[in-house]
């Protein structure tokens, strides 16, 4: 793999590493490609001029439109880089834990195939002693890592060259996934991601934590007019989660950082802005490779009569611009059938990201209004 990507000096903003230590012996480069496949199953390769990102014992991967995965098969290491466009600290953590947990069981189950297959006895042995996980950052072209319980027991740690890391990004390699809440010594979003402005997504997920009186006491404190809250109230009225995104998306942001203190000038507490960056990971374990097909227009027909009446929400979690949207909604004003099927027609035109069925899958999934088993049966049935 081209290593020009860590001269760039914003690299090292953008990133989290991971790194395998083996102890005893190296990983043959036949198997290597096992740890490469198993996580290309979730994620795909990424494709640039229409050429896969796929190199000898080493990939780069596309997890969403703003992250990308690389992995770097060494003879006695493994290097995985977690990149997001704008600022590490935009890395959904249960993205980061669902990558380092699939690798983690690959790696074992590797291991455990090589030493069978050399005629070692491996029931007894427990194969992850024979490897060190570490995690860190970028420093000087090269991960900066330390040892998990030193990431998880400082907050912070000065590498041999000076340079102080804080292991708040690196620990999302270990995030708890079964985690509803943040813990009590979360410190919030960073001040980095604080600046920037929240996207259409953000503010539908922020939408599913609010009560309709805390929402309209939320965007009545930025401003909306009461009479602009009842207008959306009236049209939106049997759709409360639509209701609440549609006045959250009326007065413009310039940041996460009016949010917050909006949030904080009404007594609400709770870190639903942490919320907001976590991503459902529980398709990752039904994950197959057939899942990175697109789907085809024939399934995308079919879906769309069995999604409920959610193409406003649906459109937001594929990456369809409001603006789409809305335009797809004035077109089939009262049909939701003629709506989704918009939506998804739009989303599978879409360039910025390649239209996969898991891709698929999640946005359904999210929106919670059905059709997942309808994709799980065609796509993963017997």
């Amino acid at each position: 793999m081209p290593m020009s990507f860590l001269n760039d000096k914003s690299f090292s903003n953008k990133t989290i590493s991971l790194v395998y230590r083996l102890q005893k012996s190296s990983i043959p480069s036949a198997l290597s490609f096992k740890l490469i496949g198993a996580i290309s199953g979730i994620w795909p390769i990424k494709e640039l001029n229409d050429c896969p990102l796929l190199y000898h014992s080493s990939a780069v991967l596309c997890v969403d439109g703003q992250t990308e995965l690389r992995i770097i098969v060494e003879d006695k290491r493994v290097i995985v880089y977690l990149t997001h466009k704008l600022s590490k600290h935009f890395i959904s953590p249960n993205i980061a834990a669902s990558i380092q947990e699939c690798l983690t069981l690959t790696l074992e189950a590797v291991l455990t195939f090589y030493l069978s297959s050399i005629g070692k006895s491996y029931r007894i042995m427990n194969v992850s002693n024979l490897f060190q996980i570490e995690i860190g950052e970028i420093c000087d072209r090269s991960p900066c890592v330390v040892s998990i319980s030193k990431a998880v027991n400082a907050s912070n740690w000065v590498c041999d060259k000076g340079i102080d890391h804080d292991t708040k990004c690196s620990r999302l390699w270990f995030f708890d996934k079964a985690q509803k809440e943040c813990q009590s010594n979360c410190t919030g979003l960073d001040k980095t991601v604080l600046t920037k402005t929240p996207t259409d997504k953000h503010l539908a997920r922020l939408a599913k934590q609010l009560s309709i009186n805390k929402c309209k006491e939320l965007v009545l404190y930025l401003g909306i007019e009461e009479t602009e809250w009842e207008e959306i109230e009236y049209v939106h009225q049997k759709q409360p989660l639509i209701m609440k995104f549609m006045a959250l998306k009326k007065k413009p942001f310039k940041s996460f950082n009016d949010l917050l203190k909006a949030q904080e000038d009404i007594k609400d507490g709770r870190h639903l802005l942490c919320k907001v960056f976590r991503e459902d990971t529980d398709l990752v374990d039904i994950a197959d490779v057939r899942l990175q097909d697109i789907p085809h227009d024939d399934v995308l027909n079919g879906l769309s009569k069995h999604l409920g009446n959610c193409a406003i929400l649906l459109g937001i979690e594929l990456g369809i611009t409001i603006t789409s949207i809305e335009e797809t909604m004035t077109r089939h004003p009262r049909d939701m059938y003629l709506q989704n099927e918009d939506i998804l027609k739009k989303w599978k035109s879409s360039k910025q990201v390649t239209p996969t069925i898991y891709r698929l899958m999640l946005a359904v999934e999210r929106v919670y209004s059905g059709g997942l088993s309808y994709l799980t049966d065609i796509y993963l049935g017997q």
